[in-house]
């Protein structure tokens, strides 16, 4: 394995040589690691700490985290697991380089590097900006959508974003949008939760939507024109859609750009057609009512909630899943039950 086979979407684990890493110290020093240690948690990676001394009693404040004491080379001959390929050691000792080298274990350190499978990385905190799995997600993403637009510069790029309610479309919109316009790539949006939603199916004439009105508008004034390859302009908001914060005005998307919708049941039949890029954002039941019902989803709240929600929202969302085959037809299902650890499922296309 060599240095251009790493891929920080593969690693799980990451591992730090506390000795060699935190010597010096001061009390503020010691307050910021605590402090990268736990963002590093919070991006659902695990933690272990290896070193001559160490005691787990100072270290009670972290959940889950892994303690080893000992010298890390024996710590590594006796944990083979260690070694493994989803494993990613933090260490500046250059004795345990060559050892991480025979290995085949990438590593970062603060000193400079002489084997293959090490990193340079002189500020420790700099790491979080590698092990970041929602923004490597969303540039993994915005590169594919770079790519489809260099192919054809002129040709409409129609990206919609689907998940249940109240799961984080804007977050994620966010997120993609500044991946994209940090490519250059020149972004227009439209957000339809208020427009689409599971509730309307039985309640309307038109399926999904609020009001045929409204899914008249969106179709005709928007997106059939644009997807036709016309330059969309409108001026002022209709109003009927005042207060729904669909979009900023004056509205204007040209077939050069990338046009990104978001909304619960957005890849109905007619927007699903038009559509370019489909992107499933796909939640856990507890995760889903958690954020429906604006609960810790990572506290263990009472599972009344969550069987409330799969008969109400959820059982919703699920039959417009199923009946739409949506997880199927998806270019990128994204699992996205951590806003800080996103990350995109294995059978995407």
């Amino acid at each position: 394995m060599k240095t251009a086979d790493f891929h920080p979407a593969r690693v799980q684990t990451l591992v730090f040589d506390l000795d060699s890493l935190t010597g010096e110290f001061s009390q503020e020093q010691w307050k910021n690691f605590r402090e990268f240690l736990r963002v590093l948690q919070e991006r659902d990676f695990h933690l272990v700490l290896l070193g001559e001394e160490l005691s787990p009693n100072d270290w009670q404040q972290f959940s889950g985290i892994s303690i080893v004491s000992g010298s890390p080379e024996s710590s590594g001959r006796h944990n083979p697991q260690l070694g493994q390929a989803d494993h990613f050691w933090v260490t500046d000792r250059s004795n345990l380089h060559a050892w991480l080298q025979d290995q085949y274990s990438h590593f970062a350190s603060r000193q400079p590097v002489l084997v293959p499978n090490g990193f340079y990385c002189p500020r420790i905190e700099d790491l979080l900006q590698i092990f970041h799995p929602s923004r490597n997600t969303t540039l993994e993403i915005a590169e594919q959508l770079l790519k489809s637009k260099q192919e054809a510069p002129s040709k409409p790029l129609l990206v919609g974003i689907g998940g249940p309610d109240d799961c984080g479309h804007a977050y994620f919109v966010g997120e993609l949008l500044e991946a994209l316009e940090e490519q250059g790539v020149l972004v227009g949006g439209f957000d339809l939760l208020e427009l689409l939603s599971p509730e309307h199916k039985n309640s309307t004439v038109a399926d999904y939507w609020r009001t045929p009105r409204d899914r008249d508008w969106i179709l005709d004034k928007l997106l059939r024109p644009y997807a036709a390859g016309n330059t969309v302009t409108v001026i002022d908001e209709p109003d009927f859609l005042q207060g729904c914060e669909t979009s900023s005005y004056p509205l204007f998307w040209a077939p050069e750009m990338v046009v990104l919708l978001w909304g619960t049941t957005i890849f109905v039949p007619e927007i699903h057609k038009l559509l370019n890029i489909k992107i499933v954002l796909d939640l856990t039941p507890k995760a889903a009512a958690a954020r429906l019902f604006e609960l810790d989803e990572r506290s263990d709240f009472n599972p009344d909630f969550i069987e409330t929600y799969l008969k109400g929202e959820g059982r919703l969302y699920g039959e417009y899943l199923e009946a739409n085959q949506i997880r199927q037809q998806a270019d990128f299902i994204v699992q996205f039950d951590n806003f800080h650890a996103f990350k995109l499922e294995g059978d995407s296309k």
